[in-house]
């Protein structure tokens, strides 16, 4: 999983983390394209979210060998989910791109509300769930180990979810290193994320 930040600008790094991990599931954040079918790769099948702008956008390509399949593809927010089979096991791959820090508090709740609806009919339906997502909320260093934030607004309504639906960040667990993803100058002074 990863935030591409424009799925033109990396498909070196794409291609080249595609033949050297050799990955069955890619899910991409912020591809920021106009149209589908911007990427597609032998062996794949890919599902794509596209906005209209230019900007945000979801990507998630699986090997066909898992049988995806397309479950929900959101209408104004950013959310993808891909039903795979891993032997006789179903997982849903949800792929979603958070409201920003600034976005009103109805538009995240909305947000965080839908992506609990389809974690709660993914386990009706019998499935694993696996959340993918750039959430744009910081959970602090409680949480996660390196984390320089403090707990913000939309960190709070996604730790409730997780709580709630009795799920697990891997960020947070022992053997990762917290390590900063993300760190660039904006007109705002260094950005650090987690």
């Amino acid at each position: 999983s990863w935030n591409v930040n424009s799925i033109r600008a990396r498909l070196n790094l794409i291609i080249d983390i595609l033949e050297t991990e050799k990955p069955d599931i890619i899910c991409l954040q912020e591809t920021k394209v106009g149209k589908k079918d911007i990427w597609r790769r032998k062996g794949f099948k890919t599902f794509e979210r596209i906005r209209t702008d230019n900007a945000g956008g979801l990507l998630i390509a699986v090997d066909e060998d898992l049988s995806p399949t397309l479950v929900y593809e959101g209408d104004d927010l950013e959310i993808l989910v891909v039903e795979i089979k891993v032997g006789i096991k179903k997982i849903q791959i949800i792929n979603c791109y958070g409201p920003q820090e600034t976005d009103s508090i109805e538009v995240v709740k909305e947000f965080w509300q839908i992506v609990e609806q389809r974690i709660i009919e993914a386990k009706s339906n019998g499935c694993s769930i696996i959340c993918e997502t750039d959430a744009n909320a910081k959970l602090g260093s409680k949480i996660i180990k390196g984390d320089p934030h403090e707990m913000s607004r939309n960190g709070k309504l996604f730790s409730e979810l997780i709580k709630r639906q009795n799920l697990f960040i891997l960020n947070s667990e022992p053997n990762c290193k917290g390590i900063i993803t993300r760190y660039r100058e904006t007109v705002n002074g260094i950005e650090k994320a987690v």
